[in-house]
């Protein structure tokens, strides 16, 4: 049930901005600089407030 719900989580975070910059750098992959770490930060955080388990903290490895 917890997995199910993380991943619901999951999916609906990815109408937050931050997404886009994430998914288009890995996609592409592009070069990982401050705004690909400062929005994957942001996709964390959002996580992390939604409850979701194991998510790094702010100014994890790239």
């Amino acid at each position: 049930m917890v997995a199910d719900l993380e991943r619901i989580l999951a999916v609906l975070s990815l109408d937050i901005p931050a997404v886009r910059t994430v998914a288009t750098t890995l996609l592409l992959d592009g070069k990982r600089d401050d705004a690909f770490r400062r929005a994957r930060d942001e996709l964390f955080a959002a996580w992390r407030a939604a409850g979701l388990s194991g998510i790094p903290g702010p100014g994890a490895s790239s």
